[in-house]
Parts: structure tokens; sequence; C-alpha cells
């Protein structure tokens, strides 16, 4: 952790493993495009570099997203 501003900050490493969740699991019937393009199928649902958040495919994802793990964005797996 540190101090930025007089406030602590948290660093990826500082969040036990286990409740830094990188995937969720869905319904097989689960078929969201992403709100990004629109055009392709969501593979994640993530914060944006605005601190919005929003299902985006692999591609929009890689262009706007700012990482994976509590508080950033989590893969979609369907099951």
């Amino acid at each position: 952790m540190r101090i930025i501003d007089g406030l602590p900050y948290l660093e990826d490493s500082d969040v036990p493993e286990e409740e830094n969740i990188t995937e969720i699991t869905v319904d097989k019937d689960f078929n969201h495009k992403c709100e990004i393009c629109k055009l392709h199928p969501a593979k994640y649902d993530a914060a944006t570099d605005d601190g919005s958040w929003a299902y985006m495919c692999g591609i929009c994802f890689h262009q706007v997203c700012i990482g994976l793990g509590t508080g950033k964005g989590q893969k979609i797996i369907k099951k």
C-alpha cells in the first residue's frame, strides 16, 4: 500500500488472491452484445478508462478497459 495525497492507495498485490475476482460465470443463455461497438458478443464485464462499466468484446476490452480483477473487470465464462 502506498500513500498518495495523504490517502491509502491499494496496489493489486494488496488484494488477497481469493478476493481478486477475474472471472464471472453466467448462464449459457447469456447473449449480451458489446456495449461499446455493439457488434460482437460480450466477453468481459469491465470498467472503462472513463470510469463507466460495460459488457464488451475482446477488441473493445483491449482498447478501453483498465484491467481485470476486483474493481476493474471480469472475464465472462458461460456454463
